[in-house]
């Protein structure tokens, strides 16, 4: 299975990078995130590693795989674990923003290697994921709450004892434009907020009147 990854521009000139390890060693880095799923992780056979990222490299060996995955270890770029008597491998950082390996992946696929019992990458990115819908579920809510408060006729009246200079073309002409870009952006929605566009609105027509 396929995976695309994202390479970022910090790792080239990434300190830890650019000073610890030579152009072979970059270059399995690369591929071994290439080689993992969706949540950083893959199977530790160091003769796996050697086939599917130096196929045809022969003075690369098993051995250098072994040492290059140590050198990549003590720096904490990957970490290795157990499951099942099973070597795997997974990076820690896979998931945090600004590290040089980052991905984003937005719907991980289910199946891949088992997760890290220390890390819980996968754990802790479906908590992630779940909470972050959750709150976008909330934000429409109270966005089609509010929108649908202030389109109401009693509203409107309540407003025009206030802003008696807001007649109804121009009341459902800046209202539309309020609900459009709320709902089209991550713009907090709120009576209040609409109610000072309403207000700015007022004043420029009494200061109209006064100078007309």
């Amino acid at each position: 299975m396929a995976y695309s990854r994202c390479i970022r521009q910090n790792f080239f000139n990434h300190p830890l990078i650019a000073q610890n390890y030579n152009v072979q060693e970059r270059y399995f880095l690369i591929g071994l995130a290439c080689a993992a799923d969706d949540f950083g992780r893959l199977w530790g056979n160091c003769d796996n590693l050697k086939s599917t990222m130096f196929p045809v490299d022969k003075n690369i060996t098993s051995d250098w795989i072994s040492k290059s995955i140590d050198l990549f270890i003590k720096q904490k770029i990957i970490c290795e674990y157990a499951v099942d008597e099973v070597t795997y491998y997974h990076f820690p950082k896979w998931f945090d923003k600004g590290w040089f390996l980052k991905q984003r992946v937005d719907h991980p696929r289910e199946f891949g290697s088992p997760d890290c019992p220390i890390c819980q990458t996968e754990v802790k990115k479906r908590e992630s994921s779940r909470t972050i819908k959750d709150n976008r579920i909330k934000e429409k809510e109270i966005k089609e709450n509010v929108i649908k408060r202030i389109s109401s006729p009693t509203y409107y009246d309540e407003i025009t004892n206030r802003y008696p200079l807001i007649d109804l073309k121009t009341y459902k002409y800046l209202l539309d434009g309020y609900a459009h870009k709320c709902q089209n952006t991550s713009v907090e929605i709120s009576e209040r907020k609409f109610e000072n566009i309403l207000f700015i609105e007022n004043t420029k027509k009494e200061k109209e009147s006064i100078n007309g």
